[in-house]
């Protein structure tokens, strides 16, 4: 974990269930169970821990290097190895390292893996740890795994319902292996995760470790960096799967003094005295799958979507393609949804609409497919306005297309200065540099699906703009 120099000196304190007694270390082989782990520096781990005639927290024990304090002797000092080091070996290698941790006789048969990280923790490295650990047999069950706080949340952030990808597959794989694995639940800034990403990590990686001992998970709680451990251990405690790993026996790292130790203990042992209870403020809820629909409707299409988020609604015309979004519903929508309605100049014919819902690592889509008849089209006569002394803005039904003319008035010699396509915004026109002094009329003739509408704009070069006129009109129909 060591993110801080003052951890170079920093102390685990690591409490065992009352089946170790307070003078022996880890025999060779016994598994580790009922394990807790304070990752803070020595006075913080003695006040929490207590003194062993009369301990806090019964069979503590501390990571080297540590001080002389009587407190800690060497049967309660813990090993440990770089997880940054242990990347970069073959699994012989791994298992070397792990071992020579485990026999040395100033350590109490305990070691630490600090940490797993990715990118450095890639599928081949998972599983050649995981090689390691089924090399070290029984004595796997006396190694301890932090997992940092970008693995924990990029797990939590895969979508429940699909199986994980790589590296993910290959790191729970080898994690399960292990005596031991903690989720580090606060960022690279030591602040403590969100109540939403307590509720999701915690759920989702509980979910994923089904194949596992679930004893063998827990969670190590951070510093109260802008809150309470109080709040802490709330968000913790906030959802079933949150409860069930601090029922699991909790570690602790970087708490800044004695005083937040002593804040950490506290929650701990309110927690312990009713494990099992929803915390003040309720549960927090955590975002799961589904609840997006989509259903034919007159003009459009009706979208219900339960969840809070984003839905993005395309549609994707009869030629294909990816097609444009034409509305954004955000959820959850009232039960009867929320009507999106098509264009009136939208092309007729098969059309497909995707709505597709993303966020809290979940995607959901539902499609339908919509003929649009030919109907009515609605083309509005463009607008003109000047917007300089050579210039003129012009705003155009979206979709439709104009042609834009310049007519000199003296001999009503015209040319074409410009083409474009409808957007529902304005686009400026400037007149060519070669446009000579005297009276003009700008005509912008639009088109849309069989339909024609104009507008006129009389100017002057160098003067103001004249009265314009206007027509629209359309095959066999004028107006």
């Amino acid at each position: 974990m060591g993110r801080r120099s003052w951890l170079i000196a920093a102390s685990v304190a690591v409490f065992l269930g009352p089946a170790v007694g307070p003078s022996r270390g880890i025999e060779p082989g016994e598994p580790v169970r009922d394990l807790s782990v304070l990752y803070v520096e020595q006075p913080i781990a003695s006040t929490i821990a207590g003194p062993q005639t009369a301990p806090t927290l019964p069979g503590a024990w501390i990571q080297a290097p540590t001080g002389n304090d009587p407190r800690w002797p060497a049967e309660r000092q813990v090993g440990k190895v770089s997880g940054a080091e242990l990347v970069t070996m073959g699994a012989a290698a791994m298992e070397k390292s792990l071992r020579s941790e485990l026999s040395r006789r100033d350590r109490g048969g305990l070691v630490a893996i600090d940490e797993i990280v990715t990118p450095r923790w890639t599928d081949d490295a998972a599983r050649e740890l995981g090689r390691a650990l089924d090399q070290l047999g029984p004595d796997a069950r006396r190694v301890i795994i932090y997992v940092g706080p970008g693995v924990v949340g990029a797990v939590g952030l895969i979508d429940p319902r699909e199986p994980l990808p790589e590296p993910f597959a290959s790191l729970l794989t080898t994690l399960r292996k292990a005596g031991v694995v903690y989720l580090e639940t606060y960022h690279g800034d030591l602040s403590p995760f969100t109540p939403e990403e307590f509720a999701r990590e915690t759920t989702r990686w509980l979910e994923r470790w089904s194949l596992g001992d679930p004893e063998r998970l827990r969670l190590v709680l951070g510093p109260a960096v802008g809150t309470t451990q109080a709040e802490v251990w709330r968000r913790a405690r906030a959802t079933p799967a949150g409860r069930t790993l601090l029922a699991n026996r909790p570690g602790a790292y970087g708490l800044r003094d004695v005083a937040e130790g002593t804040a950490w203990l506290s929650a701990y042992q309110a927690f312990r005295a009713d494990p099992t209870s929803t915390p003040g403020g309720g549960d927090t809820p955590v975002p799961t799958g589904g609840g997006l629909s989509v259903r034919a409707a007159k003009g459009g299409v009706i979208v219900v979507f339960t969840r809070p988020g984003p839905a993005a609604v395309r549609l994707i015309p009869p030629t294909g393609g990816a097609g444009r979004i034409i509305k954004t519903v955000t959820g959850p929508t009232p039960d009867s949804g929320v009507l999106v309605p098509f264009s009136r100049s939208e092309a007729p014919g098969r059309h497909r609409v995707v709505v597709t819902a993303k966020g809290d690592g979940l995607r959901d889509e539902a499609t339908i497919d919509i003929t649009i008849a030919a109907g009515a089209v609605f083309l509005g006569r463009p607008v003109l306005r000047p917007a300089g002394a050579r210039a003129v803005s012009i705003k155009v039904t979206s979709g439709a297309r104009a042609v834009v003319r310049l007519v000199r008035a003296s001999d009503g010699r015209s040319r074409v200065i410009g083409k474009l396509t409808g957007t529902g915004r304005a686009i400026v026109i400037t007149l060519p540099t070669d446009t000579g002094p005297g009276a003009y009329r700008l005509l912008v003739t639009a088109t849309l699906r069989g339909r024609r509408a104009t507008n006129t704009l009389s100017l002057t070069v160098g003067g103001m703009p004249r009265q314009s006129r206007a027509g629209v009109s359309s095959p066999g129909n004028q107006r």
